[in-house]
């Protein structure tokens, strides 16, 4: 018979020699706990001896770094194996366990019977200590004598106890030309692979990242056919990538103006409605950058055209239906995009009234598209509702807009009919939620329009109710705003950002009516402390607050 001890599945395999030299797998023991590593089988009675490992990780650490005192750990266990005579496997016999501080991985066991005197000698590939162990009566008693030898780890090196540790360790390494891992050459070796693989992946990581932004750019902003031009068309979608992806107007716009030009080169009518939301996304830019010279002359130019083309039959293309859904750019649509910038500029300006028409005309081109779309309405269609939603928000937007100038014109009854029906649509629209099929948001900017936008509305009805001394009614618009401004702030919204500093706002400008400076003054401070460090600008209102504040209470304690 041969036995073959086996590492992977612990184990002792019985196989019987035939005579054509096959083998011929008769059984097997399995050793739950232990990893077998050699067998010796005793002449004699044919008992075989195991040794086996008890911590194979730990075995495994020591014998690719081995070191002082560190084999301790490892743990040796040895078996005695007596053949049954009704199977073909074993009795086991467990003959010593040690935790790795007596016999440190122990590779071999076997018997020596010489002069009526039977020992156990143990052999170990590793060890950094030296004691004498021996096994006297193996049969019947657990008692250790005698002086096996252990072969030590590094050749040419004797261990003692009197020598210094770190003499032994060195000599050690210099026999067996074991080399240091962290020396300098090494670092360095391996700082230059591990900058190569960062260089390697970042590369490859940015180009994967600009070749999928351009086939984005390509799918969901698509240029009107009717621009020509290999050059000016990839420029759009740099300045489209710049100015929606990136909110970079700066880097948008000459990349605006430069596909401009070539468009025109190219032969692009100059009146036709790609060409001039060309030029509506120029100025655009210009107005969120400051460079106001001449913009409210070229935008209401563009807005007497855009109206005489409302009147006849429009003329569209899909630019803007993967944004929402089925849309158009029509002259309707263009004169709502128009709107959001020629509407805040005389805004801006204090022109209240041209503000109102302007707000009141986007307003009317909103209500056609809206038509235009429920015309068409399919109520199993997922995308329709969407749509609808879409025009909804940008009604509601408006809505809100012109609620603005007419607070600023001190119509309050008219600006809070506005504010009200600016509610009204967000409130439609969370119902929507739950109701209707699964409302998309804006697969283009994934920018949802409607957070916080009835919060804002509550901000200025709590104002006006202030304004009118009403401080009582005012509290239940702000308790009930700031609640929904604490259910949507997880977005990070600049909107949601500017309506809890004006509930803060309108909380000290109660306090204020009720003559508690102080508690005005700290409520008129987190206003200003919200916006400051939430990165925002257009602080002076609230540091004009502050400051009146900390001025009226210098006064009354100087009185």
């Amino acid at each position: 018979q041969i036995y073959v001890a086996s590492c992977s599945d612990p184990s002792v395999h019985i196989y019987r020699a035939n005579a054509d030299n096959s083998l011929e797998l008769q059984g097997r023991t399995m050793f739950p706990d232990s990893i077998p590593d050699n067998l010796f089988v005793d002449p004699q009675n044919g008992q075989i001896y195991a040794t086996t490992f008890l911590k194979s990780r730990e075995t495994h650490k020591l014998f690719h770094n081995p070191s002082l005192e560190t084999s301790r750990i490892a743990g040796t266990r040895i078996l005695r194996l007596t053949l049954r005579n009704d199977a073909p496997s074993f009795d086991i016999e467990s003959l010593l366990v040690d935790s790795g501080e007596l016999m440190p991985t122990a590779t071999i066991a076997a018997v020596q019977r010489r002069n009526q005197i039977q020992r156990m000698l143990v052999g170990c590939v590793i060890s950094d200590n030296k004691k004498n162990v021996g096994r006297d009566d193996l049969a019947a008693e657990n008692m250790f004598k005698g002086s096996p030898r252990f072969t030590q780890v590094f050749p040419k090196v004797t261990f003692s106890l009197r020598r210094d540790p770190r003499a032994e360790a060195a000599a050690a390494k210099r026999s067996m030309n074991i080399q240091p891992m962290l020396t300098p050459k090494n670092i360095r070796k391996m700082g230059g692979r591990a900058l190569i693989l960062v260089i390697y992946f970042t590369t490859v990581g940015y180009i994967i990242y600009q070749v999928f932004t351009y086939l984005y750019l390509v799918y969901t902003w698509p240029v009107a056919e009717e621009l020509k031009g290999f050059k000016a068309r990839n420029l759009m979608y740099l300045a489209t990538y710049y100015d929606v992806l990136e909110s970079q107007p700066d880097k948008a716009l000459p990349f605006y103006e430069r596909a401009k030009k070539l468009f025109l080169t190219k032969g692009a009518d100059p009146k036709s409605l790609a060409i001039m939301h060309l030029e509506l996304n120029i100025d655009r830019c210009r107005y969120e950058l400051g460079q106001l010279e001449g913009i409210e002359e070229r935008l209401t130019d563009m807005l007497e055209r855009l109206q005489n083309m409302a009147d006849q039959p429009q003329e569209r293309y899909a630019d803007d239906k993967v944004a929402h859904h089925r849309e158009w750019l029509s002259s309707d649509m263009l004169i709502q995009k128009l709107v959001k910038v020629l509407g805040p500029t005389y805004f801006d300006q204090g022109n209240m009234d041209k503000a109102i028409e302007i707000y009141t005309i986007g307003l009317q081109a909103v209500k056609a598209l809206k038509l235009s779309v429920a015309e068409s309405f399919d109520t199993k269609d997922i995308i329709d509702y969407t749509t609808y939603d879409h025009m909804n928000l940008k009604e509601a937007s408006l809505t809100y807009q012109l609620g603005e100038a007419f607070y600023a014109k001190h119509d309050y009854k008219t600006a809070r009919t506005l504010f009200q029906a600016t509610i009204n649509y967000c409130r439609g629209h969370k119902s929507h939620i739950t109701t209707a099929p699964r409302l998309l948001p804006d697969l283009r900017s994934f920018v949802d329009g409607w957070i916080c936008l009835d919060s804002a509305a509550m901000v200025y009805l709590a104002r006006m109710l202030i304004d009118e001394g009403d401080s009582s009614g005012s509290l239940s618009w702000i308790v009930a705003g700031r609640k929904l401004t604490s259910t949507d702030q997880h977005y990070n919204n600049k909107l949601c950002i500017r309506c809890e500093s004006g509930f803060k706002t309108q909380l000290g400008r109660i306090a204020e009516l009720q003559g508690d400076y102080q508690r005005a003054l700290v409520r008129y401070r987190e206003a200003y402390d919200y916006l400051y460090l939430n990165f925002m600008d257009k602080l002076e209102d609230k540091e004009a607050d502050v400051a009146r504040l900390e001025a009226m209470r210098g006064q009354m304690i100087d009185n």
